[in-house]
């Protein structure tokens, strides 16, 4: 399950970013040409995935206080990073990291 997680999250979230980039790379827009051609050799997608789906698993174990705890640790953890990000690039990469987090939430609490 955990892989599952872990990379389906990781392709959603990119597809998602992809579907912003691509159109502006396609029009000329420079700086999505710059994202669309750069590697994207992390697996901080994948955690995040990961963590999301953390969130479903500690709301059904140890109920909702805790989930809620884990839920706001998580997307506190993304949105501060959000706020401090200072480059368009690190705001799309940041985005897809929130991407992945709901995208576990959704599967861990759609398929277990």
């Amino acid at each position: 399950r955990t892989v599952g997680r872990f990379f389906a999250g990781h392709v959603l979230a990119t597809l998602a970013v992809a579907v912003l980039v691509l159109p502006g790379a396609a029009v000329g827009w420079q700086f999505a040409s710059d994202v669309a051609r750069a590697p994207d050799f992390g697996v901080s997608a994948g955690l995040a995935a990961i963590a999301g789906a953390m969130v479903v698993v500690v709301w059904r174990r140890r109920g909702r206080v805790a989930g809620v705890v884990v839920l706001v640790a998580v997307f506190g953890f993304f949105a501060s990073r959000l706020l401090v990000t200072g480059s368009l690039s690190h705001y799309l990469s940041e985005s897809e990291h929130v991407v992945a987090a709901l995208t576990g939430i959704c599967l861990e609490g759609a398929l277990a």
